[in-house]
């Protein structure tokens, strides 16, 4: 399921988190030219065994994507 954090300069960053379990959670983070749903096979398969965060870089998928002409967007 879709969640939103907030950051310091008040960008949306889009993410998933589901699992449970012992030890740290696991996180994917995407490249480039991808987004959350790159990782949506290994997200499945290790959030039966451990928790397991997904996001969305700033200006990728479901997060802000800033105005570049704004200073501090």
């Amino acid at each position: 399921m879709r969640q939103v954090a907030e950051s310091a300069g008040g960008v949306r960053i889009a993410y998933e988190k589901d699992g449970s379990g012992g030890g740290p959670a696991l996180v994917l983070v995407h490249g480039w030219c991808c987004d959350r749903s790159f990782f949506a096979p290994q997200h499945e398969h290790f959030a039966e065994e451990r928790a397991v965060v997904s996001l969305d870089l700033r200006g990728h998928g479901g997060s802000d994507r800033p105005d570049p002409g704004v200073p501090g967007s």
